[in-house]
C-alpha cells in the first residue's frame, strides 16, 4: 500500500488527528463487512487517479520569530469541495506526492512556520479551511 494512503483515508473520510490504520478507519465508518470492502475500492481509485484543484499558493513562509524561511513557490491543494484538509506540494518538486494537513492551522501550529504571503485562487475553499482560526493567525 501506498506511504500516504493512510493520510488519504484519513482526508476523504473526514477523521481529524486519529492515528489508526487505513483499515481500521474504514471499518470504523462503514462497519466489518462488504460495504467496507466497496469503499476501500472506491478510496484506492480516487487515491491512484486523484483530481487536484489548485486553492492558494504560498509565496513566501516565516518561522514564529518572524524571519524569513524557504520562498520557494508552494501550492495548497484540495481533492473535493466537501472534505476538509489540504495538502501541500512543492513546485520545485512536482514529483512528490502531496503532504495531508487536516487545516491551515495544522499547517501553521505554534511550533512551525507562518504563512507571510499568499495568492488565493479559489476564495470560497480558502475561506472553509481558514474559518475559526486561533488568535495567533496573523499575516505580516
Amino acid at each position: 500500500m501506498p506511504k500516504d494512503f493512510p493520510d488519504w483515508v484519513t482526508y476523504r473520510l473526514e477523521f481529524e488527528g486519529a492515528r489508526h490504520f487505513w483499515k481500521d478507519k474504514i471499518i470504523q465508518r462503514f462497519g466489518d463487512g462488504p460495504e467496507s470492502l466497496e469503499s476501500f475500492f472506491t478510496l484506492l481509485d480516487e487515491y491512484l487517479d486523484p483530481k487536484p484543484k489548485l486553492v492558494a499558493r504560498i509565496l513566501s513562509m516565516r518561522s514564529s520569530d518572524g524571519k524569513k524561511l524557504d520562498n520557494s513557490p508552494k501550492e495548497l491543494i484540495s481533492y473535493n469541495d466537501v472534505n476538509p484538509g489540504l495538502f501541500l506540494v512543492s513546485n520545485s518538486d512536482r514529483s512528490a506526492r502531496h503532504t495531508f494537513f487536516p487545516s491551515l492551522t495544522a499547517l501553521e501550529a505554534p511550533e512551525r512556520s507562518r504563512i507571510a504571503d499568499v495568492e488565493t485562487i479559489d476564495h470560497a475553499a480558502y475561506d472553509r479551511w481558514t474559518s475559526n482560526l486561533p488568535d495567533y493567525w496573523t499575516y505580516d
